[in-house]
């Protein structure tokens, strides 16, 4: 029991488990399948947008661009899109095009100008929201193609979607890469020493730029996702997704320290905070209150899974 009590993918288990019992005390309705498959679908989006921010955690960083991309995603989706199933490709074309070069200048600045991540990917978040005004002047205009407002809406039942089942899918593939995968041994190694791995042979700017990289991209083809969710764009729709990736990945089991991860401990973390923001909406506070206690938690849940049980050497 001692053991389960310091696993941080068990206690969050409990704390879902704990949450829905407050919901459903709060709301009758809370645990109705439409509201189930709500709660499952939003933290779906969360877990696709958190999946990067856990690779580049793991490797000792964090990246604060993650937002960029989602609210450039979901825009310049609508943007190329206009409704149209035969602009997916040039869509997707872009988004893959613009999140390897936002990776490789977030990875570029950590790796050789020796920015901390903190700062590099903040930068290069404003300078990639700008953009994102300019491609739009100002104002979003398009739609989702057919296919992905299908994608973002359709539902095998109540409560599960089909942005939920790609997202086990995902869960599934990811969990097998990076258990049978080099490139997540050398992720893990970069993450608890670098130093020490840099002697060990691994080329740990390599791995770097791959992890930031994949966060970037991972980010704007969530947007996409998004987008296809909500059926419309507007400016810096992802901006929420900014510091609850962090959160979610920390709630998961990961440490800022470095080393230390899962994607199956990201998912719950996800649900988590998804289920407190249903939870706060079910209160029926003012905004300004929800804001406040929603913030109030989340940084009691941080404190609590941010403690290290020994000094890393």
């Amino acid at each position: 029991m001692a053991e389960l009590a310091h696993n941080n993918t068990f206690v969050g288990i409990i704390m879902v488990f704990v949450m829905f019992l407050i919901g459903l005390s709060l709301n009758r309705n809370f645990l109705s399948p439409n509201s189930v498959g709500n709660i499952f679908t939003n933290a779906s989006l969360l877990a696709f947008a958190s999946l990067g921010q856990t690779l580049v955690v793991i490797s000792g960083g964090v990246d604060l661009s993650i937002a960029a991309c989602i609210s450039y995603g979901a825009v310049a989706s609508a943007l190329i899109m206009k409704g149209d199933n035969s602009n997916i490709p040039m869509t997707f074309l872009v988004l893959l095009t613009v999140g390897i070069l936002v990776g490789t200048v977030n990875a570029a600045g950590i790796i050789y100008a020796r920015i901390p991540p903190l700062v590099m990917t903040l930068a290069v978040a404003n300078a990639l929201n700008v953009i994102q005004l300019i491609s739009c002047n100002g104002s979003p205009t398009g739609s989702p193609a057919p296919a992905i407002k299908f994608l973002g809406k359709y539902k095998l039942t109540s409560s599960f979607s089909l942005i939920t089942i790609l997202l086990i899918i995902v869960a599934v593939f990811v969990y097998f890469t990076l258990k049978h995968n080099g490139y997540a041994k050398q992720l893990y190694a970069v993450g608890n020493n670098r130093q020490a791995a840099l002697l060990a042979g691994i080329n740990t700017n390599r791995v770097l730029l791959i992890t930031y990289i994949i966060s970037a991209v991972l980010g704007c083809f969530t947007g996409m996702l998004l987008l296809g969710f909500i059926n419309f764009p507007y400016i810096n729709m992802g901006s929420s997704y900014g510091m609850q990736t962090v959160a979610a990945v920390v709630i998961g089991g990961a440490s800022f320290a470095g080393g230390r991860g899962r994607f199956t401990g990201t998912v719950i973390g996800a649900l988590v905070l998804i289920i407190l923001s249903n939870i706060l909406i079910a209160v029926q506070l003012d905004d300004a209150v929800k804001s406040v206690i929603n913030g109030l938690v989340l940084l009691a849940i941080l404190i609590f899974y941010t403690r290290e049980k020994s000094i890393r050497q």
